[in-house]
């Protein structure tokens, strides 16, 4: 926590129960042009510096919502998630509420009156601290089976929907009104996916995490490198003395960046989707075939990947493509909006 954010602790009890006991996670952005090689890779002298292994590990991830991001509006973001290495896959459903002028307190208070408390040992209360902005998020994280112990590959579309819908937590589900929840992801398509590198590493003890997040940039035609370092800690004096440590040391080797950016909200702007989606549709009847994309030939690979250089073909690009064709959508008939294969295969995503 920054020193211009100050922090309340009371021992306050809702009508329901009492408040939920959060962790805390600091999260501070790097400088992507400092800290990245020309790979855009964490370069060695940040691993080396955080104790660091040169490999990182390889995390997929995608965020479920309709067009107009209903679920991010009501203050929910809904994923799914693959670790690489990890056997199972993690459906999270996240619900976010803001902290104002560091009063943790009382946006635990109105978690509580929402029906998030401590009696309920399902949901998890954290606190994510930025460079000034803090937010108190509850989630519930469930797992998956997959079909395979070392990928990192996402269920499509429509799988991630049947999952996310047939694992919805009460609490989402009924949020609005009766069943809201699934409602909404019926309808849902994917933001993304986004291949993140995660490097671990250690602050006092505590596990260092530092993410490179390939994002697409406002144009559309290349990607934005977010870089966060992060920690956790049960212990909220911890927390806002180590968030200080951290960004000096950060600070004084010229990687700190400050800002408060949120990677969620980025995504579900970036990934809108409306306006690739012609431009993925034309190249897509131009070059593919019946086979289905991850059967086309390298040639027409990178056809189609010369429209979009974040599709590196030697790190995951056919999928990555995929998962373009089926998280955008085109203006459908009937006032629907199909993914961009069912306008081309006649099915629906």
């Amino acid at each position: 926590m920054s020193s211009t954010a100050t922090m309340t602790v009371t021992d306050v009890k809702a009508n329901k129960g009492m408040n939920l006991v959060p962790t805390y996670e600091i999260k501070l952005q790097l400088d992507p042009t400092v800290v990245l090689d020309a790979d855009h890779k964490l370069n060695s002298t940040v691993q080396s510096t955080f104790g660091m292994p040169a490999a990182a590990t390889r995390i997929n991830v995608g965020f479920l919502d309709t067009s107009c991001t209903q679920l991010f509006e009501a203050g929910w973001c809904v994923r799914v998630r693959r670790v690489e290495g990890e056997p199972s896959l993690d459906l999270t459903y996240k619900k976010r509420f803001d902290i104002v002028v560091g009063d943790i307190d009382a946006a635990l208070t109105t978690a509580n009156a929402n029906g998030f408390n401590a009696s309920d040992k399902k949901y998890e209360a954290r606190v994510e601290c930025r460079h000034k902005k803090q937010t108190l998020t509850v989630r519930r994280i469930k797992e998956a089976a997959t079909s395979d112990d070392t990928g990192v590959d996402l269920p499509s579309t429509r799988d991630s929907r049947r999952l996310l819908r047939e694992e919805a937590p009460e609490r989402f589900d009924n949020w609005g009104c009766k069943k809201w929840g699934t409602a909404i992801l019926a309808a849902a398509r994917i933001f993304g996916p986004v291949m993140v590198r995660r490097s671990i590493g250690d602050w006092k003890g505590m596990k260092l995490y530092v993410e490179v997040w390939p994002i697409l940039d406002a144009e559309g035609t290349g990607l934005d490198y977010i870089v966060e370092a992060s920690f956790k800690t049960d212990n909220r004096a911890t927390a806002a003395a180590e968030q200080t440590r951290l960004q000096e040391v950060l600070m004084s080797k010229g990687w700190f960046l400050a800002g408060d950016m949120s990677k969620t909200q980025l995504i579900m702007e970036r990934y809108g989707g409306a306006e690739l989606a012609p431009i993925i549709e034309r190249d897509v009847v131009k070059y593919g075939r019946a086979g289905g994309i991850m059967s086309w030939r390298d040639s027409e690979l990178r056809a189609v990947s010369s429209r979009f250089p974040m599709a590196n073909l030697t790190d995951d690009g056919p999928k990555w493509i995929q998962g373009r064709i089926e998280g955008s959508v085109t203006s459908g008939r009937n006032g629907r909006s199909p993914d961009v294969t069912e306008s081309l295969n006649g099915s629906p995503g």
